[in-house]
């Protein structure tokens, strides 16, 4: 399944997306969905165990992602004890997501910037504790995260050459970030009369 990915296009979701008809989905060409499991201090999303059955049910390869609300380390470091904890509760193993598991990290409602937490070292910090818990637990994970972010906030070296980048860049061009192994190239994806995060597969997501 994994080696067929690159060059397929999927969308990610969470419950903000409400009810998705996955067939409909699965019809329009879409080869994958990356689910949102949860967020900050184990907030389960939603809609997680309906999307993972009804995008599976469809025939779609999954990936899931987490965003993150932690200020520190040892609050990413929680974070992704419930997320590896929720997925072993659901059965789904790191072999079940050949579209990888996410860390979520960004800024989109400004919580970090409003909590002081702007310098990209720390920010960086935060990946790395998150990272590290996953691959402890069997969950490699990779780093989801605006263009922008990736090229001036965070210390992507750091994270090191085998750690999977998602780049959101919403543009007509390609992405521009090197070896971005999954690339979020539109909020305004149209699958029947509804709007969704659209993405392309670039290369191998996840990490057995």
């Amino acid at each position: 399944m994994t080696e067929e990915l690159p060059g397929k296009e999927g969308i990610d979701v969470s419950e903000h997306n409400g009810p998705v008809d996955w067939e409909t989905v699965r019809a329009s060409g879409m080869a994958f969905a990356v689910l949102r499991l949860g967020y900050g201090r184990r907030h389960l999303d939603g809609r997680f165990a309906e999307n993972v059955e009804g995008a599976r049910d469809a025939g779609l390869a999954l990936g899931v992602y987490y965003y993150s609300y932690a200020l520190d380390e040892a609050m990413a470091e929680a974070e992704a004890r419930f997320l590896t904890d929720t997925l072993a509760a659901h059965d789904l193993g790191i072999g079940d997501l050949p579209l990888g598991v996410w860390l979520d990290m960004e800024d989109a409602d400004g919580f970090k910037a409003g909590c002081g937490l702007t310098d990209g070292a720390a920010l960086t910090d935060l990946c790395c504790a998150f990272l590290d818990v996953c691959g402890r637990r069997g969950y490699p994970a990779g780093v989801y995260a605006s263009f922008d972010w990736l090229e001036n906030r965070l210390e992507t070296a750091r994270l090191g050459p085998d750690v999977p980048v998602w780049c959101a860049q919403w543009t007509d061009g390609d992405c521009e970030w090197p070896d971005a192994a999954l690339w979020q190239f539109t909020d305004r994806l149209e699958i029947g009369g509804r709007r969704f995060d659209g993405n392309l597969c670039l290369g191998r997501c996840g990490r057995e």
